[in-house]
């Protein structure tokens, strides 16, 4: 693999026009090449104009850091000092901007509380809620709130209610149960009156940043009056072997019903919370030069039909400003970053648009998590 592919932006951008009219910009990207060993990529006469444009500016306390970039430019020293560590290499710059992340005047969000959405309709309505920690290393904890009413007028008896997750990919395990739980998880009620609700409570634990689904079945053993004596309650096993997708067709039990609820989707607050170390303090480049190494793995993905930037904005990542910034990649439109549950795994989007379809330029600090974030791209 080229170890430069992942820099190739800085170097395209350091060619352009008006950023070579910009000290700052040259000195900025030009010490981050050279710290990375890839100045030796740009061309002769950028980098004559990249010297001639740093030794213009004569301003008190830059200029003589600005003519070390130069002289290191003109004549490469064989053991090159760093010019720019925190954001030059790799092994730093991710580290920095974690730092930096910390330091933001903001507090980082590490804890959801989603608002409940129904997954299924009359006669017995079910909702879930989703709420995640990430006080356990490594893992994030859902907690889920299932919350069934009973819209009708009769009285639902034998209610039995079972709990499915699945994950998209089948890279190692994405999720578990809490210890000492196992599965299924099912929950009876013995009975359900007219107009009257239930809650049911489930723990998980996520893995990896993975698109989850949480499955609900449902299945009671008949409708009637209040008051009316329960029905014989049905084995597990019959339950379960029902077709959880339509309407049980049984004739020896025609009042028996099983149906699949619509799958909850998690949202990716359940797995990333908005990242503010790539411009806090907020910089002059846009995007951020610190991105392209703190996160030098990378997919590009093509998606028909994609939103506009301003109509879209990813759930659980922060959205890096633009405003008076100098553009060192024009056709970049929006840059987001996301920190993951571990407090490790960073994760930047830099969406582009060519006509109706959107450039997704995926970027991370793990090669791993890229990979994972761009086979599910459409699934986040």
């Amino acid at each position: 693999r080229d170890p430069g592919a992942g820099l190739k932006p800085l170097i395209d951008s350091l060619a352009r026009p008006e950023v070579l009219n910009s000290p700052a910009l040259v000195a900025l990207l030009a010490a981050v090449l050279l710290d990375c060993g890839m100045s030796q990529q740009l061309s002769g006469e950028v980098r004559k104009r990249a010297v001639a444009t740093l030794r213009e500016d004569s301003s008190f306390g830059r200029s003589a850091y600005y003519d070390l970039v130069a002289r290191t430019l003109t004549d490469p020293p064989a053991a090159p000092r760093p010019l720019a560590s925190h954001v030059g290499l790799s092994q730093t710059a991710a580290q920095a901007a974690l730092w930096l992340h910390q330091l933001s005047d903001i507090t980082p969000q590490v804890r959801l509380e989603s608002e409940a959405l129904p997954v299924s309709g009359p006669p017995l309505m079910v909702y879930v809620t989703a709420k995640a920690d990430w006080s356990r290393p490594g893992a994030s904890h859902i907690v889920l709130r299932i919350d069934l009413y009973n819209v009708t007028g009769l009285s639902l008896q034998n209610v039995q209610l079972c709990l499915g997750v699945t994950s998209v990919g089948d890279e190692g395990e994405a999720w578990s149960f809490l210890p000492g739980l196992s599965r299924p998880q099912e929950h009876k009620i013995e009975a359900m009156r007219c107009r009257s609700s239930e809650t049911v409570w489930r723990d998980l634990l996520v893995h990896s940043p993975r698109p989850l689904s949480i499955i609900v079945n449902v299945a009671y053993d008949g409708a009637g009056p209040d008051g009316a004596a329960p029905l014989p309650s049905r084995s597990p096993s019959r339950t379960m072997s029902m077709n959880a997708d339509t309407w049980s067709d049984d004739e020896d039990d025609e009042s028996s019903m099983c149906f699949r609820c619509q799958p909850y989707l998690l949202p990716s607050t359940a797995f990333f919370c908005p990242f503010r170390g790539f411009d806090s303090p907020r910089g002059s480049a846009y995007p951020p030069p610190i991105i392209f190494t703190a996160c030098p793995h990378s997919r590009t993905e093509r998606l028909d039909a994609a939103p506009e930037p301003e109509h879209w904005r990813p759930l659980g990542f922060h959205l890096i400003q633009q405003d008076g910034c100098q553009q060192i990649m024009r056709d970049v439109k929006a840059c987001y970053a996301a920190l993951a549950f571990d407090g490790l795994t960073l994760i930047c989007i830099l969406q582009r648009m060519e006509g109706s379809v959107g450039i997704f330029d995926l970027r991370s600090n793990s090669e791993t998590a890229v990979a994972s974030f761009a086979d599910n791209l459409q699934s986040w």
